[in-house]
Order: structure tokens, then C-alpha cells, then sequence
């Protein structure tokens, strides 16, 4: 029995080592255990076959099977301490990397609330801008009005002086031409 269970425990021990790297990929949660010590009970029943103590293995085994049936199995210690470790370990990564995601998380915070906040400054200077230009162009729109209006008051003062002149012109020409004929005569 001794050597059947060595082979069950080589044959679990490389199933182990080449199934515990697998799932560790897959899901970094679940802690795995690589290699597992031998068991107190299994060194002692490997020592008795090795040595040829067959009464003193099966008597060591009857006794263990009646102990297991009234009292519960309890792990062996060191691999116990060996999964809370590790888990421990996985805890405390989470907590870092969550820490640097935190503190990530917090300086992308405030420098998207210093964007909003440029971004805001900007738009009121830009609001107030166009409100400044809004108010000129109505100025200048004003202005414009008034401009026509006083442009087209002075072309009509410039064709009245046109006119004036254009009669005032004639009227000189006009006698000047008789005083010629007047002086001729």
C-alpha cells in the first residue's frame, strides 16, 4: 500500500506542479499551493514499508482510520500557514495596487478640475468679449446711421452749392457778357 500510495503522491505532485501553474493564470485570486509537504501520517507510513514493518503499518493504519471516523481532519500546519501567507500576500498587492489606482484616480481628479476650471475662465472671458463686441458693433451701427444721415445732409448741401455756383456762374457769365457787348458798342 506504502508503494501505491508514493506513486499516487508522485503522480499528484507532478499533476500539481503542472495543473497549479494553469490555474494561476487564469484567475490570480485563488490562491494555489505548489508543492505540498508530506504529511506527518504519510512519512510515517513511507518509513514503516521502506523498513519492511508491515504489522506495525497496518496496526499504525487501523488505529488512524478509527481516530479519523470520531475526530475531524485537521490540515497540516505549515501548509495552512502557507495559504494564509500567501493570501495575505495577494491581500496586500490589491492593497497596493488600489492605493496607486487611488492615488491615480485622485491627481487625474484634480487635474481635470483644473482644466474645468481654466476651461470655465476661458468661457467667461470669451462671453464677456463677445458681449463688449456686441455692445461696440451696436455702437457702430449707431454711428453708421448717423453718419448716413449727416452724409446724405451734406451731398444735398454740395448740389445746392453746385447749383448755387452753377447760377451764380451764369449770371457772371452772363453779365460779363453784356458789359462786353456793352463796351464794344
Amino acid at each position: 500500500m506504502s508503494a501505491r500510495r508514493d506513486g499516487e503522491e508522485e503522480k499528484d505532485g507532478d499533476a500539481s506542479s503542472s495543473s497549479s501553474s494553469a490555474p494561476s493564470r487564469r484567475n490570480p485570486q485563488v490562491p494555489m499551493i505548489q508543492n505540498i509537504p508530506e504529511t506527518v501520517e504519510d512519512f510515517l507510513r513511507n518509513f514503516l514499508g521502506r523498513l519492511g514493518l508491515t504489522r506495525t503499518l497496518s496496526s499504525f493504519q487501523v488505529e488512524r482510520y478509527r481516530s479519523a471516523e470520531t475526530c475531524r481532519f485537521i490540515p497540516d500546519a505549515l501548509t495552512h500557514g502557507q495559504m494564509l501567507q500567501e493570501e495575505l500576500d495577494a491581500v496586500r498587492r490589491d492593497t497596493e495596487l488600489l492605493g496607486k489606482e487611488v492615488l491615480e484616480a485622485e491627481q487625474s481628479l484634480v487635474r481635470m478640475r483644473r482644466e474645468r476650471d481654466f476651461h470655465r475662465l476661458q468661457h467667461r472671458r470669451v462671453s464677456a468679449q463677445k458681449e463688449s463686441l456686441a455692445e461696440d458693433r451696436k455702437q457702430l451701427q449707431e454711428h453708421l446711421e448717423n453718419c448716413e444721415a449727416a452724409l446724405k445732409q451734406l451731398e444735398e448741401k454740395h448740389r445746392a452749392a453746385l447749383r448755387t455756383k452753377a447760377l451764380l456762374g451764369n449770371l457772371s457769365g452772363h453779365q460779363e457778357l453784356t458789359k462786353a457787348h456793352h463796351v464794344i458798342k
